[in-house]
């Protein structure tokens, strides 16, 4: 007896889990994969959407979905563009270091330095034109790659 009361109030607490889970957030499925968004208001009603075969009506009709799913892509951009610092930096501090070992000079150190100041500011105003709209995922992607050729056309004049 104590048994089958232990099952039923485990089986409870899940299913108020459950209830609750399905009250508070959306599953939200895209040509991306799915996404948990938090709901307004708690409610029952459309625990799962699926958005791949969508119309602009559709989009009108739930400009909550719209919005979360936009602010995701942002998120998502911002953390690629970063990653994508992170390893442009990486790139830029070995040949900095190989031309620094071929130089051997306080001059060239210096002027190394420089370049590498001069290199940050530009990646970080194609990040603004980025984050402003000013160009897209694949213009950044351009452009990186120009910088990178760029800065490695530099190093080569010392």
């Amino acid at each position: 007896m104590l048994k089958n009361i232990k099952r039923l109030l485990v089986l409870a607490i899940l299913a108020a889990v459950v209830l609750v889970f399905a009250g508070a957030f959306q599953v939200v499925r895209t040509e991306g994969g799915y996404h948990f968004i938090r709901k307004k208001e708690f409610s029952l009603g459309a625990p799962v959407v699926d958005t791949r075969d969508w119309k602009p009506m559709d989009w009108i009709r739930n400009p909550d979905i719209g919005k979360a799913l936009g602010d995701i892509r942002l998120d998502d951009m911002k953390d690629r563009v970063s990653d994508g610092w992170k390893n442009f930096s990486r790139k830029l501090d070995g040949w900095i270091e190989d031309a620094e070992k071929s130089l051997n000079t306080e001059s060239a150190t210096r002027d190394l330095e420089k370049l590498r100041k001069k290199t940050a500011e530009k990646y970080r105003e194609l990040t603004r034109k980025l984050e402003n709209g000013k160009i897209d995922t694949k213009g950044f992607e351009k452009q990186m790659d120009e910088l990178e050729t760029w800065f490695k056309k530099q190093v080569e004049k010392f």
